[in-house]
């Protein structure tokens, strides 16, 4: 992250996050909302610095690299806060290095592996001049709100829906050592998958679907009840708003291959429209996001 100077074009604070991977996540789509992403990342080091990070990539080259700009040595004696060969973190050594390993002497970096793919040198450096640059992306695609999110349960499509929501957590824990100020990373355990499906009130086919796996199945249910596997899986279609003609192309699909329902509500409030959430989760931990229509 750079922090913009008041006054000049320049930057007045940089802040570093390293070894940052996604802790969890939520989908949100919702009839009168915007459908939203949000991430949250963890890492092991945070970074509050006064200058530039700079990050060079390197795609030639072999052992032997030359940086932008002179680094800044850091409070821990390196002069880097990471360089990562091929998507391997590599640690930072004084002597000549070995696998593994890489040395930083002024402007030139030497890692004790050789490059296949590319070379990625984070650092604290003070470059001259001003140069922060405004920014703008004029391909950033238009929202997309619930009349173009489309929700099917066991290819059965559920009309009456308010809005649905999907939560991960990859369930990391964090690895500490004696010794070590700094976390030495995180390991992942089987992730979670649930969310909950707001529909409005007399939705005796979802209750059904939700409880037996058919839409119309007798005439009482009791969520929860039982051990039969249902099997229901769960898609949701990101239409492409701007287009007008039908069949409408298709953007990006959400698909849980197996979901099962856990929990329910009921709200009714006046000058409000009666509604029962259900609550769900995934049996098999699986949430695969497809580019376009799934196949």
């Amino acid at each position: 992250m750079y922090v913009k100077d008041a006054d000049v074009a320049d930057y007045v604070k940089s802040i570093s996050g390293r070894c940052l991977q996604i802790r969890d996540f939520t989908f949100n789509y919702a009839v009168d909302n915007d459908s939203t992403e949000e991430y949250t990342a963890i890492g092991s080091e945070r970074r509050y610095l006064k200058y530039d990070v700079v990050v060079d990539k390197f795609v030639t080259g072999t052992t032997s690299f030359t940086l932008s700009e002179t680094p800044i040595q850091l409070k821990n004696g390196n002069y880097a806060i990471s360089v990562i060969l091929d998507g391997d973190y590599l640690t930072e050594v004084s002597a000549a290095p070995a696998t593994g390993e890489y040395r930083i002497s002024g402007t030139t970096l030497t890692t004790g592996d050789s490059r296949t793919a590319q070379v990625l040198a984070v650092y604290h450096a003070d470059p001259t001049g001003n140069n922060w640059t405004d920014i703008s992306d004029a391909s950033i695609p238009v929202v997309v709100r619930g009349n173009d999110a489309v929700l099917s349960i066991t290819a059965n499509d559920i009309p009456r829906v308010q809005s649905v929501s999907i939560n991960g957590n990859m369930n990391v824990t964090p690895v500490k050592e004696l010794g070590a100020r700094t976390l030495v990373g995180y390991q992942s355990q089987v992730p979670t998958i649930e969310g909950t499906i707001t529909v409005l009130d007399t939705d005796t086919e979802l209750v059904s679907l939700l409880s037996t796996g058919a839409l119309a199945s007798g005439v009482e249910w009791n969520p929860g009840e039982g051990c039969t596997s249902l099997g229901l899986t769960l898609k949701i279609e990101l239409k492409d708003p701007c287009d007008t003609d039908t069949p409408y192309t298709v953007v990006k699909t959400v698909y849980l291959p197996e979901i099962s329902i856990v929990g329910d509500s009921y709200t009714c409030n006046v000058n409000g429209n009666a509604s029962q959430t259900f609550n769900w989760k995934s049996s098999d931990a699986q949430c695969i996001i497809y580019s376009g229509s799934m196949a």
